[in-house]
């Protein structure tokens, strides 16, 4: 019997794969827990679809990594970090500070997409690494500066 696999199921295929099986596997086992469903004519159409949006939207997400990377190259986090009276620093540059400073300029990112081993007290130029998605990479250059 040809089936639609719903789910990913080791040994056989990945979600969406058709594949044929036999048939009492198919009747007790995948589609009662609803783990397969038969390769109907329609069924195969309605599956086609979905993995045809789902291309265009990969192909939107990727355009949309690509973007951000782009801008992520003219972008440079001036960071200002408070002293004390004796010139000990107080603040640090954080994933937070990170976070928030690119999601004011349109990039969004989770703070594990940010590679910082540790706050950044250190005064000069830095650049960190961030994941953006799909493999893609960007740099981001902080100046952190003693107000």
């Amino acid at each position: 019997m040809r089936v639609i696999l719903l789910e990913d199921i080791k040994g056989i295929g990945g979600k969406g794969e058709i594949k044929e099986v036999k048939d009492g596997f198919a009747k007790n086992l995948l589609i009662p827990k609803k783990q397969a469903e038969p390769a109907t004519r329609e069924a195969v159409l309605r599956w086609q679809i979905v993995w045809a949006n789902k291309a265009k939207e990969e192909q939107n997400n990727l355009a949309q990594i690509e973007q951000a990377k782009t801008k992520l190259a003219g972008i440079v986090f001036d960071a200002g970090l408070a002293t004390t009276k004796d010139g000990g620093v107080v603040e640090s540059v954080n994933k937070q500070a990170i976070k928030s400073f690119l999601e004011k300029r349109g990039i969004k990112v989770e703070k594990e997409q940010i590679h910082l081993e540790h706050s950044l007290k250190d005064i000069g130029e830095h650049q960190v690494k961030l994941s953006l998605g799909h493999g893609v990479e960007g740099v981001l250059k902080i100046n952190v500066f003693l107000k």
